[in-house]
């Protein structure tokens, strides 16, 4: 009974661990693509469907990124006026 209490306390440290360091990595990952002059290198040759499918999701939300980026600095401009 006690082995049994042991390995689950393991397993619920190991799984913590494992939840906490994949969203650290998730953060880390999101908060590099936010920045403006980051880019993804798109490789040559054919790509499976649903690669180009990501690479075509991440070029529109870039896209609408800068948009909403430049409409802001055209809101603080028109304020400053």
């Amino acid at each position: 009974m006690m082995k049994l209490a042991v390995n689950q306390m393991q397993d619920t440290q190991g799984f913590h661990a494992h939840i906490t360091a994949a969203h650290l990595m998730h953060m880390a990952s999101a908060e590099g693509e936010r920045d403006p002059g980051y880019a993804l290198k798109h490789p040559e040759g054919r790509r499976r469907p649903m690669v180009e499918r990501a690479f075509e999701h991440y070029r529109l939300n870039k896209e609408h990124l800068n948009r909403e980026r430049l409409n802001k600095e055209r809101l603080n401009k028109d304020r400053k006026e």
